[in-house]
Order: structure tokens, then C-alpha cells, then sequence
């Protein structure tokens, strides 16, 4: 796919790959609007997705202002930023981004991998307006959940990780709630920084 690949944009989308096949994109939204709930399934030994973050193309939001999840299951990896690309600042993952949305990221099974030059924040609630950010994004005073979960000596590799933070934008009231939570679970599990 070249370009930005749409799960659940304002409706239900779902992707899976399997059997050792593999899937690349310059991004991916899962859940990008308010109505939207995207999911991804990677699964098996030898699956893969990669996005390549060629140029300006923005984070891999997984519940961006809606539902998003993204599993890499059975071996399977995952990885974000292209060899050669400094994406340290800007390949971000958020799990649950705007205020009102949803995240959970699994990371599961004896190699599997997710895989990030950027950094990963879970649970996140932004919001932000037309007039002053030129963008409508988030809910005012609504919450956002993000969860991630790595398990059966599986591994994540990020430049940081940030669990539960309140996020940016001019229209926020203060009442936003993020809320993140993280598990890193069984023998050989890990994250590393």
C-alpha cells in the first residue's frame, strides 16, 4: 500500500494477515473517527507488517479518535520506521490518542515482535479545534483508554515509552481522563527501551 492505510475509518474494518504473508504501508489509522473501530491481526511465523513512515505521513494512532486494536500473535512481527529513516521524534504509536478514544495493542507467543525507531504512549487524551489548531480532534472532558499487553516470551523494542499522559490541543477543559496500563508477562517477555 502506498500511502495511508484506513482500518474502521468511520466504520468497522478489519485486517488480517497470516500464513507467512506480509503487509506494508507508509502508516496505518485504526479507529479515525468518533463511529470508527479498526483492528488488525497479525498472526503466525513469518507474517509481517511494516510501514515504512516515508516522509511526512503522521503516528500510527491504534484507537485514534475511536476503536482501534492491533494484535502480532504466533511468531508474527511488526515494525514501524524503514532502516535508514530517523523517525526517533516523529514515528510515533499512540494506543488511544484523541479524548473519547480506545487502544489495546497485544503483543503475544515465542517470537513475536513489535518493533518501533519512535516511541510508544498508551493512552493519551488530546483535543484539539479547528480555530486554534486547525484541526477538530477529541472529545472535550471525554476519556481515553489504552492498553497494551506483551506476553509468551514475546518482545516490543521502542525509543521511549510513555504510559497514560494527557496530551496537547486547545480544547481541552481539564476534566480529560487518560488512562493507560501496560503487562509484561511470562518467560522471555520484554520490552526494551
Amino acid at each position: 500500500v502506498v500511502g495511508r492505510l484506513s482500518l474502521g475509518l468511520d466504520g468497522s474494518g478489519s485486517v488480517t494477515v497470516n500464513g507467512g504473508s506480509s503487509l506494508s504501508a507508509d502508516v496505518i489509522g485504526l479507529g479515525e473517527q468518533a463511529t470508527g473501530n479498526g483492528s488488525l491481526t497479525v498472526t503466525g511465523a513469518g507474517s509481517r507488517v511494516s510501514l515504512l513512515a516515508s516522509g511526512t505521513v503522521g503516528n500510527l494512532d491504534i484507537g485514534s479518535r475511536g476503536v482501534g486494536r492491533v494484535s502480532v500473535l504466533n511468531g508474527a512481527s511488526f515494525a514501524y520506521g524503514a532502516a535508514g529513516v530517523d523517525c526517533s521524534v516523529d514515528c510515533r504509536i499512540f494506543v488511544g490518542n484523541a479524548a473519547g478514544s480506545n487502544g489495546s495493542l497485544l503483543v503475544s507467543g515465542a517470537g513475536s515482535r513489535l518493533d518501533t525507531t519512535g516511541r510508544v504512549v498508551v493512552g493519551q487524551a488530546s483535543v484539539f479545534t479547528l480555530a486554534t489548531d486547525g484541526i477538530d480532534y477529541g472529545t472535550p472532558g471525554a476519556s481515553t483508554s489504552g492498553a497494551v499487553r506483551v506476553d509468551g516470551g514475546a518482545t516490543a523494542t521502542s525509543s521511549a515509552l510513555r504510559v497514560g499522559q494527557s496530551g496537547g490541543g486547545s480544547g481541552r477543559l481539564g476534566t480529560e481522563q487518560a488512562s493507560g496500563s501496560l503487562i509484561i508477562d511470562g518467560l522471555g517477555s520484554a520490552w526494551n527501551l
